[in-house]
């Protein structure tokens, strides 16, 4: 035949020599070289163990959650539904998604009895300042008692983009882009330097600081990720954002509070619709950024709020981690299987 005389070899046909065949007593049962032996000879065995190991560990992070779960006025319809949600990845994503908005909304913890200072008062104080551009929508739904609503520039003492800077091949000043905004955390791996003789221009304002909230301010895909700045005073002289990002300095709420709002499903699923700009040049304003509704909670009750959010999303992370190693060795043990049932 045509193909007889055009052999040609693959991942699954290899030249084996005459003698070879012969000293094997013509056993054509040859094992592929070019297959890697884990992905072959691995014993059935060992990836079940593997397998088994990973569902008790996801059954007990699953029960972590229900226990961080468990005082939250909807605790029992939402354990209810913890099988589905970390049933898979696409489930572990909705989770924390309602982590967030339930944190928001005041449904994760139970309000605070002893508060030292109510949301009213700590937004009265700086209310009469706001120059934020009015928005025709209310605020999006309704909160506990001792809750308010505000705009973000009633809460931020600072709310600007980052400027363009001029770069440099080697300076001690990083420039914090939207690579260094990302949902996995921050990160200054991908930072470009900045010309130091042009920090001259910068007003000592625009240098960042601990705290400030970084949010991502144009391009389909990249819009709308926020981070908290962590402090690197210890590594640089100073760090400055780019014209790309928006520069939030919180005064009256606590900054991962403000990232657990701006992450929420409530403000990310809006912001193509309050972004502006053609599809290649999405963006949000910052008279926009400063008109954003924000649910104000009590000082104290932030703080327990934000210790939750991030118990909670430590954990959706360790599930998203078993899901993903699970496919995997899921995967291994198919085809562990399959070469010992074909040997």
């Amino acid at each position: 035949r045509a193909w007889w005389h055009d052999r040609r070899e693959t991942d699954r046909a290899w030249r084996v020599s005459a003698s070879s065949i012969e000293e094997r007593g013509y056993n054509l049962d040859i094992h592929n070289p070019r297959q890697c032996a884990a992905e072959v000879l691995g014993d059935v065995r060992d990836w079940q163990r593997q397998y088994t190991a990973l569902g008790e560990r996801l059954r007990t992070l699953t029960g972590q959650v229900a226990e961080a779960l468990v005082h939250t006025p909807d605790a029992e319809r939402l354990v209810e539904q913890l099988d589905v949600l970390t049933a898979d990845v696409a489930g572990v994503g909705c989770l924390r998604g309602l982590v967030l908005d339930l944190a928001c909304r005041g449904r994760l913890v139970a309000a605070d009895g002893a508060r030292v200072e109510t949301a009213a008062s700590l937004v009265e104080r700086v209310r009469g300042a706001s120059k934020a551009a009015p928005v025709s929508e209310g605020p999006p739904f309704a909160l506990p008692e001792a809750w308010r609503w505000a705009r973000l520039e009633d809460v931020c003492g600072y709310i600007q983009r980052g400027r363009g800077p001029r770069y440099a091949e080697l300076s001690d000043v990083p420039v914090v882009s939207q690579k260094c905004v990302q949902w996995s955390g921050f990160s200054l791996s991908r930072a470009r330097f900045i010309e130091p003789a042009s920090l001259s221009k910068y007003h000592p304002e625009r240098f960042l600081r601990a705290g400030d909230v970084l949010l991502n301010s144009t391009g389909m895909g990249t819009i709308g990720r926020v981070n908290v700045m962590p402090d690197l005073t210890d590594r640089f002289r100073h760090v400055v954002a780019d014209s790309h990002v928006t520069v939030l300095r919180p005064t009256l709420v606590a900054p991962r509070y403000m990232w657990a709002w701006l992450a929420s499903p409530t403000v990310q699923d809006s912001i193509d619709r309050i972004a502006t700009g053609t599809t290649k040049q999405t963006e949000l304003g910052v008279s926009v950024v400063r008109a954003l509704w924000l649910p104000v909670a009590p000082r104290q009750d932030q703080l327990r709020i934000v210790t939750k959010v991030d118990a909670l999303l430590d954990l959706c992370r360790a599930l998203h981690e078993v899901l993903l190693e699970r496919t995997r060795v899921a995967s291994r043990l198919g085809r562990a299987l399959a070469t010992d049932l074909t040997r």
